[in-house]
């Protein structure tokens, strides 16, 4: 028994790492050279992920916002944020605004949202949303601290929002999202939640412990009210719909990181 004990736990090890790089692969354009699935059923690990994310995002929003302008360094960043990410959570969010602003009974709306053709309705909600990212991106940027700081929450409030929708979620179809969302339970929800408040805790001492809070706080709301209009129009969930909450639960922590941060300048 205590030979098998430290090889459980070496074993429970690797499968944690092995999960957390194809949790990177995921959710990152960084090659880290694993593909599989392994982080669906240790979802909790997109939080960490994000901070690592966040992590590389903040540090890069830190040096614009010293050397440029606010309304260039947001620019700047924007690319950073797309260009570490990639785009498949912002395209979950075109998919999404297609299959909303369709008109008919669910069915419809669902087939509007897997359409691989872009409408209206789905460019209206990514340019909306981008004019929104880049105006709280320049309220950030006039302080260089105050920027690295966001994007480190945003992103880590990005992913815990993911956790939420995946845990409170109901499959509309197969694919790798019901894959999530089957597998995603209230336990890694409460760890997701457990985990972005370790991760903000250097935050206090700094004094941004309070708007890191209510940064999660936002972000899990913002999820509960994305689920509402995800079953509503859809009847449940799928992959775009929780790409959606990504780029939904980023700039909500954003912006409530800022304007606290702008009532006490």
């Amino acid at each position: 028994m205590d030979t098998l004990q430290p090889l459980c736990l070496i074993h429970e090890g690797d499968r944690v790492l092995k999960a957390l790089c194809s949790g990177i692969s995921l959710l990152s354009r960084i090659p880290v050279g694993m593909e599989d699935l392994d982080i669906s059923k240790k979802t909790y690990l997109f939080v960490p992920i994000g901070g690592f994310l966040g992590l590389i995002i903040g540090t890069l929003a830190y040096f614009f916002a010293l050397v440029f302008p606010p309304e260039l360094s947001a620019f700047l960043i924007l690319v950073v944020v797309y260009w570490v990410c990639g785009f498949n959570h912002l395209d979950g969010l075109a998919d999404m605004g297609d299959g909303i602003m369709a008109q008919g009974n669910k069915e419809r709306k669902i087939s509007a949202m897997k359409d691989v053709r872009l409408g209206v309705g789905g460019m209206g909600t990514v340019v909306l949303y981008l004019i929104g990212l880049y105006a709280v991106l320049v309220l950030i940027s006039a302080n260089a601290s105050l920027s690295m700081i966001a994007m480190l929450v945003g992103e880590i409030c990005a992913k815990h929002s993911m956790v939420m929708m995946c845990a409170v979620g109901k499959p509309i179809s197969q694919g790798m999202g019901a894959l999530f969302l089957k597998n995603t339970t209230k336990k890694h929800l409460l760890l997701s939640f457990i985990l972005s408040l370790f991760l903000i805790t250097p935050l206090y001492y700094l004094g941004m412990i309070i708007p890191g809070v209510f940064a999660i706080v936002s972000s899990t709301l913002g999820s509960i009210f994305l689920l509402y209009i995800a079953e509503k129009n859809f009847g449940g969930v799928n992959g775009d719909i929780i790409g959606a909450s990504n780029e939904i639960g980023r700039i909500l922590a954003l912006i409530v990181i800022g304007g606290i941060a702008c009532m006490h300048l």
